[in-house]
């Protein structure tokens, strides 16, 4: 689970379930903000697709076009580095009581 997980950062890496258990109080703990900034910055969809569109170029060579568009506005952006920062897209809406 290394490729998912950053020990330590956003999760932990435990062996058996009483690992887990142990782990629980220092889970809770983490920095949720920094917990989301390392997943905008390893699965936003953006990044997703421009990892893609790498893969798909060298899987093509030198046959490869690059698209001449850019993303339509309402597009998701991928938040700001600043601390606590967030894209208008992923905050959760309000709810009404």
């Amino acid at each position: 689970m290394t490729e998912v997980v950053d020990d330590g950062v956003t999760g932990y890496v435990v062996d058996d379930s009483d690992q887990a258990i142990d782990k629980l109080g220092d889970v809770l703990a983490l920095d949720r903000g920094r917990v989301r900034r390392r997943f905008e910055e390893r699965f936003s969809i953006a990044r997703m697709a421009r990892d893609y569109v790498k893969i798909y170029t060298k899987l093509i060579g030198k046959h490869a076009v690059r698209p001449n568009f850019s993303l339509p506005r309402w597009w998701p952006t991928v938040p700001s580095e600043a601390p606590g920062a967030q894209s208008e897209s992923l905050r959760e809406p309000r709810r009404r009581l």
